[in-house]
């Protein structure tokens, strides 16, 4: 269900409150343990066009999902506007060991919705001895783009723990702005070689910040059937910062907020000024950050005065300097007397 631009725009004029809010009024703030910050939500009228979230409470804790479908939503970033979510392993193992059930091909889709595959994020990764992996994107009419590695290893010894350069794992970077990609998984031998050590191969897309490789991962890498990557996501309906302010009525970004074009996702993202923190997707969600209320954090070394969306620092009376840990701080004044020169004269 789509939010209409008239309410859209009311719920976007409400007034500020004394806590920052980060979804609109009466809608859920969780699910589970995740939270679920606007534009995202579950129930209508609760988010934008496309960022419809399915709470699904038969599990425990209860787990989110993007849309209507199957994949796992586990973590949200409104700061980075990323979505962290776990994507299926293809994988072939040793017939005779019937280790796990093979599944040879994997796609991930997220065709028609505001996010795409994050190309800074994620690496497209291949496990195994005489593992080749592709990674392909399909286009209406012939193959968009191709892309794969290759990975080898005769023996165990040969392979290096936090290196996947082709010995045991190799990894590749996916094009820019992937909203499908298809994965084949294709095996060189079939294992009886390398069995003992290394007795499935694996092709999978991951959070190259989540995942390190390691020797154990050829052995047991079968007992997960789920790995972590990231979307990218952005609004505005592949609108730009400069189209989408010409109509305030349906510009995104709050008060306190900027703007940039995403260079992922189709439109643009909003982000709290300096000195402000909250949802910058909501009217008055970017509020004044007290930089003076933390002792740890505040940025003066005597007297500190909150102003909105910056702070001033002084000194008391009879200290001198800026009064600011970063810089001279506040010294204390030295008093100097008068010198007095005594001339004796002659009578």
């Amino acid at each position: 269900m789509t939010i209409p631009f008239l309410l859209l725009h009311l719920l976007f004029t409400l007034p500020a409150t004394a806590t920052a809010a980060t979804t609109l009024p009466g809608c859920p703030t969780h699910c589970g343990n995740l939270t679920i910050p606007f534009p995202f939500g579950t129930q209508p009228g609760c988010h934008l066009p496309g960022f419809l979230l399915t709470c699904n409470t038969t599990f425990s804790p209860p787990r989110t999902f993007i849309s209507t479908g199957n994949i796992q939503l586990t973590s949200l970033s409104l700061t980075a506007s990323t979505a962290t979510i776990l994507t299926l392993i293809a994988r072939d193992c040793y017939t005779p060991l019937a280790l796990a059930p093979n599944i040879p091909t994997i796609w991930l889709d997220i065709t028609g919705l505001p996010y795409a595959i994050s190309n800074t994020r994620n690496k497209f990764t291949a496990l195994g001895c005489g593992t080749l992996a592709l990674n392909y994107r399909k286009g209406q009419s012939d193959l968009y783009y191709t892309t794969g590695c290759v990975s080898f290893c005769n023996e165990l010894s040969s392979v290096i723990n936090g290196t996947c350069s082709g010995i045991g794992c190799c990894q590749t970077a996916i094009p820019r702005g992937l909203q499908r990609i298809e994965t084949i998984l294709q095996i060189v031998k079939n294992h009886s070689n390398t069995w003992s050590f290394s007795p499935c191969s694996y092709a999978f897309l991951v959070d190259q910040d989540q995942y390190v490789f390691k020797e154990s991962d050829l052995e047991d890498f079968y007992m997960r059937d789920r790995v972590p990557a990231v979307l990218d996501w952005a609004v505005g309906n592949n609108e730009t910062c400069e189209a989408a302010a010409t109509n305030s009525a349906s510009y995104l970004c709050g008060a306190n907020t900027y703007c940039s074009n995403s260079t992922s996702a189709a439109g643009y993202r909003c982000g709290c000024l300096s000195g402000y923190a909250g949802n910058p997707y909501l009217a008055n969600g970017c509020q004044d950050i007290n930089e003076c209320e933390d002792a740890d954090t505040n940025p003066c070394s005597d007297i500190c005065e909150n102003t909105q969306g910056s702070f001033v620092c002084s000194c008391p009376h009879g200290y001198t300097g800026d009064g600011k840990k970063s810089g001279s701080g506040c010294n204390k004044q030295t008093t100097k007397f008068p010198f007095v020169q005594v001339v004796a004269g002659k009578i």
